[in-house]
């Protein structure tokens, strides 16, 4: 057995929380603050998010309010929600410690929201809201060999995968529903050889360069290549791998991104149209 936080997203019934809260289970019980309990089922699952959405038969449910994630700033109040240690609907309060953090590298950028918020295991899939009480993200993680450092998926990501898997889309070992496909695999400067940055006119020293474009891809048809180098998305500048992966992540499939990318010295503005991620490219 096991228990975990999860908020309302819509009246009728569906409730988002974390995939590995709901790993394995054979059968969920959903109590609702009001104490009534309901059976539950999972609609959709998202492992490369780490989300889910599982549904009860309840109409007139209170809902939470939508944060934008992307106006947060560093010192900004957040509070969590969640069921540390089984302790229900515990509320803890902290600050925006950072931005646009990794897991896997502090030295590098990712995408989650750091806070000083106490987070404790049962947390995980809870939200994380601002002072206006809207949702801005879903703590996720916390670092057990050091004190207040939570992490947390930032809600406009994940919003952009709400909408399929509520319609019970997304339910592979990884699911691709409504996950925004550009097409290329990347590679970071520091590990390309002189020889070919020379070859290529490459002179910065970090960065992200274009490893590969897969056949038939939103990235092919607009044209990349083979060592480009990607400087912007949409006006804003990327540096880093998690960074090129934010930003296709927080787009919705059918946009158009505005990608300039450097090629032997030369700056080109190339637009891909973003696709549904086949089946086959999910990891």
């Amino acid at each position: 057995q096991g228990t975990g936080p999860g908020f309302i997203s819509r009246a009728d019934g569906y409730i988002l929380t974390h995939a590995h809260v709901i790993e394995g289970a054979q059968k969920l019980q959903v109590t609702l603050a009001d104490k009534r309990r309901f059976e539950g089922r999972v609609v959709g699952v998202d492992r490369d998010l780490d989300l889910a959405v599982v549904k009860i038969e309840a109409k007139g449910l209170p809902t939470v309010v939508m944060g934008d994630s992307e106006r947060l700033e560093v010192g900004q109040w957040v509070l969590a929600i969640g069921n540390p240690l089984g302790y229900h609907h515990t509320v803890t309060a902290g600050i925006v410690s950072a931005l646009n953090r990794s897991l896997e590298d502090p030295n590098r950028n990712g995408y989650l929201i750091q806070t000083d918020a106490a987070i404790n295991p049962g947390n995980s899939g809870g939200p994380l809201i601002d002072l206006q009480g809207q949702v801005v993200g879903i703590n996720v993680a916390i670092r057990a060999d050091a004190q207040g450092m939570g992490f947390a998926i930032p809600i406009n990501m994940a919003r952009q995968r709400l909408a399929a898997l509520t319609k019970g889309q997304g339910k592979t070992p990884s699911s691709t529903a409504g996950r925004p496909w550009l097409g290329i695999a990347m590679g970071d400067l520091r590990d390309l050889p002189a020889a070919i940055r020379r070859e290529y006119g490459i002179l910065r020293e970090e960065g992200v360069f274009v490893n590969d474009v897969a056949a038939n891809s939103p990235a092919a048809k607009a044209g990349f290549q083979r060592f480009d180098l990607i400087v912007s998305i949409d006006q804003a500048e990327v540096k880093t791998m998690e960074e090129v992966r934010r930003r296709v992540q927080e787009a919705k499939v059918g946009q158009t991104l505005r990608v300039v990318i450097n090629r032997r010295g030369r700056y080109l503005l190339l637009r891909p149209r973003l696709e549904p991620m086949p089946l086959e490219y999910a990891y």
